[in-house]
């Protein structure tokens, strides 16, 4: 007997998909909205309310997470470049 997954859901998962449809699908069902494709995707950097924030843990800023909101690590990179 042959296997009926034709091909590998393209978001990353790499879970079979069964494309005996009428058409073929390159993802499962709700996972093309993913990672970077998803509406709400901010480059990947975890908010606080409505800051980012980027992990550095040996910041002088660095929360006990290890994280510095984004707006302050940046003001701080400009500062030191003037």
């Amino acid at each position: 007997m042959t296997s009926l997954l034709l091909s590998v859901c393209q978001c990353g998962c790499n879970q079979g998909i069964d494309n005996r449809k009428y058409y073929k699908s390159k993802y499962l069902k709700g996972h093309n909205n993913r990672g970077k494709n998803h509406p709400k995707y901010k480059e990947g950097l975890p908010k606080n309310g409505n800051y980012r924030k980027i992990k550095r843990p040996h910041h002088k800023f660095a929360m006990k997470s290890g994280y510095v909101l984004f707006h302050r690590y940046l003001k701080e990179l400009r500062h030191c470049n003037l």
